[in-house]
C-alpha cells in the first residue's frame, strides 16, 4: 500500500546532517552516500528500519540509542529523469535523553512494529523495555522493568491473526527466558488517537515514579494503560536447563506465528505460537558451538538459515528430523554473527562476521558479504573497505543494505557498486564425474574476467528503485510474511 510520506532533503523539523566528518570526505566505497557517524563514538550493535517510510533506529554502547532517517532529493529536481537521486542518512534525535532512571543504560536491541513507520521498541541491559513513537515531540510512550537482568533480541510478532497483533518477544539473558508481552490493546488505543498525556496518572514506567512532563520527573508518556506482569507470558515452560538465546526471528504460519530461536550448545528451535501459548518447540542440532543468528526463508516456509560459531552457514529444512535437516552448507572461514536473506533472490543470503570472533583480522570473510548458494565457494558481493566490522544490518530493498559498525558509523550499501570477488576468477564452477569403470572426468566453466557476475546490474535504475521504495512503501519487512511451501 502506498504511503503519503515522501521523505526528502527538505523534510521539516530540526535535523543533523551527518556525512562522515570533514567537508572533504568522499562518498563511501560502495558508491551511494557518505556514512553517518554518530557523535557518541561508541560501538553500534543493533539497527532496525521501519516498513513504512524511512525511519531507522540504532543502538549500542556506551549510551547510544538514536533515531535516524534515510532521505533523498528527487532526481527530477536534481537535473531531470536521467540524474541520480541523492541519498543522505540524517540523525533525528538522541532517544537516551528521554529515558530516565535505570532504563538509561546500554541498548541491547531495537525493532519496529510491523507495518508501522513510527512505533518501535528497544530494550536495555538493565532489563527495561521502552516503547517509542518517533513522530511525536515526546517520543517515549512507556518504559517498564521487564526483567531482573539484561534483555536482548526484541521482536514484534507479525499479525498472523488479530489475537497476536502487538505481541513483543524478547529473551532474558539472566534466566534464559523467552518473554512475550501482550501490548496489542495498548497500541490500538494509541493508533486510534488516545495518545494525549496520561490523564489518569497511571504509572507507565513500571517503578515508583509518576508520569511527568520532562522537567525532572521524566517525560510524559501517552499510553493510557498500565503495563504489568499480567501481560507477560514465558514461552519456555521448562524452568531448568534452558539454553542461552542469541537471536529471534518471526514468521507468519497459518493463523499463527512461529519463532526461530538461535541458542547456545549448537541448537536452533522453532516455536509455534497460537493465542497466548506455544506448542512444544522443534529442536534442531546444528552443531556443537553456539548458534549466533537464524532467519526463516522469506518465500519458502519450510527453509531457514542458521550461522554457528563453527564458521559454517547452514541451510535447514524444518520437515526433516534434527540430524538430517541440513541441506546445504557455506564454509565462510570465520564465525558469522548476522544472516539476512536477500529479498526477491531466493538463492542469495547476506552475512556479517561475529563481533567477539573478529578482532583486527581485516580478512575478506569478516565483512559484509552476499553469497549465492548455487556457487558458495566465494561471495557474490563484498561491501565495506572502511576497516571495521558491521555489527548488524538489514536489506533496505533488493539492491541496498543499511549497516551499523563498531566505529559508530551507519552506512548505505549498493550491490551495483560492490566488490565482486568472482569477477577476477576465470573458473566460475567445477564438478567431478565418476563413472562405474573407475574413470574420472572434470567439468569446468570458464568465463571472461571482469564480467558482471549478477547479470545486468544497473546502478542508475537501482537508485531510482530505492527512491520509489522509500516514497511509496518503506524498507523490506524484517519478519517473513509471504511464504509458500517448498
Amino acid at each position: 500500500q502506498a504511503s503519503d510520506r515522501q521523505p526528502s532533503l527538505r523534510s521539516s523539523g530540526p535535523a543533523t546532517m551527518l556525512h562522515g566528518g570533514a567537508d572533504g570526505d568522499t562518498l563511501s566505497e560502495d558508491g551511494v552516500c557518505r556514512p553517518c557517524r554518530l557523535g557518541s563514538g561508541g560501538n553500534l550493535c543493533h539497527i532496525a528500519g521501519s516498513q513504512r517510510g524511512a525511519h531507522l533506529l540504532v543502538g549500542g554502547s556506551p549510551h547510544t540509542l538514536s533515531s535516524l532517517e534515510l532521505v533523498y532529493s528527487d532526481s527530477l529536481e536534481a537535473g531531470g529523469s536521467d540524474a541520480l537521486p541523492t541519498f543522505s542518512i540524517v540523525m533525528r534525535r538522541n532517544l537516551i535523553s528521554y529515558q530516565t532512571g535505570r532504563a538509561k543504560t546500554r541498548s541491547t536491541g531495537v525493532c519496529f512494529l510491523p507495518d508501522s513507520d513510527n512505533l518501535a521498541a528497544s530494550c536495555t541491559n538493565s532489563g527495561y523495555f521502552c516503547l517509542w513513537d518517533l513522530a511525536k515531540p515526546e517520543p517515549l510512550l512507556a518504559q517498564w522493568n521487564a526483567h531482573s537482568g539484561p534483555l536482548q533480541c526484541p521482536t514484534f510478532l507479525p499479525a498472523g491473526s488479530s489475537e497476536l497483533s502487538g505481541r513483543l518477544v524478547a529473551a532474558g539473558n539472566q534466566d534464559n527466558s523467552l518473554q512475550m508481552w501482550r501490548l496489542g490493546e495498548l497500541l490500538e488505543r494509541k493508533e486510534e488517537g488516545h495518545d494525549e498525556a496520561n490523564p489518569s496518572g497511571i504509572n507507565v514506567y513500571g517503578d515508583s515514579r509518576s508520569s511527568g512532563n520532562g522537567n525532572g520527573s521524566g517525560p510524559r508518556a501517552s499510553l493510557s494503560g498500565e503495563i504489568t506482569s499480567a501481560l507477560k507470558t514465558d514461552l519456555r515452560t521448562q524452568k531448568h536447563d534452558r539454553r542461552k538465546i542469541f537471536d529471534i526471528h518471526a514468521q507468519t504460519f497459518g493463523d499463527g506465528v512461529r519463532l526461530l530461536v538461535s541458542q547456545d550448545e549448537g541448537y536452533a528451535s522453532i516455536y509455534n505460537i497460537t493465542g497466548t501459548s506455544s506448542a512444544q518447540p522443534l529442536d534442531f542440532q546444528v552443531g556443537m558451538k553456539k548458534v549466533l543468528s537464524g532467519r526463516f526463508h522469506p518465500q519458502i516456509q519450510t527453509m531457514f538459515a542458521v550461522a554457528a560459531e563453527d564458521q559454517v552457514l547452514r541451510i535447514m529444512d524444518s520437515r526433516m528430523n534434527s540430524t538430517d535437516a541440513c541441506c546445504s552448507k557455506v564454509r565462510a572461514s570465520t564465525s558469522i554473527g548476522v544472516v539476512r536473506w536477500r529479498p526477491d533472490h531466493q538463492d542469495q543470503i547476506a552475512t556479517s562476521g561475529y563481533t567477539e570472533a573478529v578482532a583486527n583480522t581485516r580478512r575478506m570473510n569478516d565483512g559484509l558479504l552476499v553469497w549465492d548458494l548455487r556457487r558458495p565457494a566465494y561471495p557474490l558481493h563484498q561491501f565495506g573497505g572502511h576497516g571495521d566490522l558491521q555489527s548488524d544490518f538489514f536489506w533496505a530493498d533488493t539492491n541496498h543494505l543499511i549497516s551499523c559498525s563498531r566505529d559508530s558509523q551507519v552506512r548505505l550499501h549498493s550491490v551495483s557498486s560492490s566488490h565482486q570477488p568472482l569477477r577476477s576468477m576465470c573458473c566460475s564452477a567445477a564438478s567431478w564425474s565418476l563413472s562405474t569403470d573407475g574413470s574420472e572426468g572434470l567439468a569446468v566453466v570458464a568465463e571472461d574476467i571482469d564480467r558482471d557476475v549478477e547479470g545486468a546490474t544497473d546502478h542508475h535504475s537501482s537508485e531510482h528503485e530505492l527512491m520509489e521504495t522509500l516514497r511509496h512503501r518503506g524498507f523490506e519487512p524484517v519478519v517473513a510474511t509471504n511464504c509458500r511451501g517448498a
